[in-house]
């Protein structure tokens, strides 16, 4: 869910050459109901404007270019995420010491005279918890950086992205930031959208201070250009799915979370995790939710999640012959 709330990033050219002091190098957060606290001059006319900051709020946000008043605005992107858990498979732990190792060493970028960015690519099959390592993830940048996070999701807001950057980076050039790019595979079915990644990623269009996490469900669909470029992406990781360990440390966590007495649950628990053998963690998740929300019998459960991954799903209606259908 998007909160509705933008801050716009205003045209550096508007102003003056006298009037670019740093109270006019910031950040407008419009809103109707603030009293105008400064002007922007352009020309012989004087623009009231809203009280301003000079950086952007650690958090999420989303670019988002409007055609129609020709601004560029750092939308605020709301993130819902349940609890999100230190998994024992090791993934967090690896991602997270090259995240910081690159946050904490940018002397020795510059020395060697690198762009101070790190590409990350993470791939899994659909429904194994990317999205929540990568808040996580996120969540450290904000939490101990005070850093911020832009999602590219859709043509628009990749296509909005370098002009949200240029500005920024005039603003705020030293802000720690992270980019999320969404579902890969799908933005570079177009020709033009794969020439602005290769760009962002390794081109003209380059950000310092920047860590780019590309996720796809689907590796095999991305050439070559890409995954066998350091330049491109520097590490290439697979999302696998939860193990043994993992699936049991995840359904105790759970269980203990909602209150319930694991010890005593020791036998179901072991139940569990033996017959969640191969399952995403969406699966062993909607075993939990299935069995103690639902209050779904066990075996029914199972037999209904068993088919749904039997089916991929590829449904069927049980008639096929639509004139028998009234059609």
């Amino acid at each position: 869910m998007i909160d509705e709330r933008r801050i716009i990033i205003p045209p550096i050219d508007m102003f003056e050459e006298d009037d670019r002091s740093s109270s006019h190098d910031s950040l407008l957060e419009i809103d109707e109901n603030q009293k105008p606290s400064q002007y922007i001059k352009e020309d012989d006319k004087y623009l009231p404007l809203p009280p301003t900051v000079n950086k952007l709020p650690s958090g999420y946000y989303k670019p988002f270019y409007n055609n129609y008043n020709d601004k560029i605005y750092a939308k605020v992107k709301t993130i819902a995420s349940g609890k999100l858990y230190d998994l024992p498979n090791g993934l967090y732990k690896k991602l997270t010491d090259d995240i910081t190792h690159f946050w904490e060493n940018e002397a020795k970028y510059r020395k060697f005279g690198n762009i101070y960015k790190r590409n990350i690519l993470l791939y899994s099959i659909p429904g194994n918890g990317k999205t929540c390592l990568i808040h996580q993830i996120c969540e450290d940048v904000i939490h101990n950086y005070e850093g911020i996070v832009f999602y590219i999701d859709d043509v628009d807001s990749l296509r909005s992205y370098p002009k949200l950057m240029d500005k920024i980076r005039q603003i705020e050039p030293n802000r720690k930031i992270v980019t999320i790019i969404e579902d890969f595979e799908k933005l570079i079915e177009s020709d033009r959208n794969s020439s602005l990644l290769l760009q962002i990623l390794d081109g003209s269009d380059q950000y310092d201070g920047v860590l780019t996490i590309a996720t796809t469900n689907y590796p095999d669909k991305i050439g070559e250009q890409y995954t066998a470029r350091p330049s491109r992406f520097n590490l290439v990781v697979e999302y696998k799915k939860p193990d043994e360990n993992v699936r049991r440390f995840y359904i105790t966590n759970k269980l203990k979370d909602a209150g319930l007495d694991v010890d005593k649950l020791k036998d179901d628990i072991e139940r569990y995790v033996k017959k969640t053998e191969g399952f995403t963690f969406d699966y062993v998740k909607e075993v939990i939710e299935g069995i103690y929300v639902s209050e779904i019998p066990e075996d029914e459960l199972f037999d209904r999640i068993n088919n749904s991954i039997k089916m991929r799903g590829k449904y069927k209606t049980t008639e096929s012959n639509s004139q028998k259908l009234g059609f």
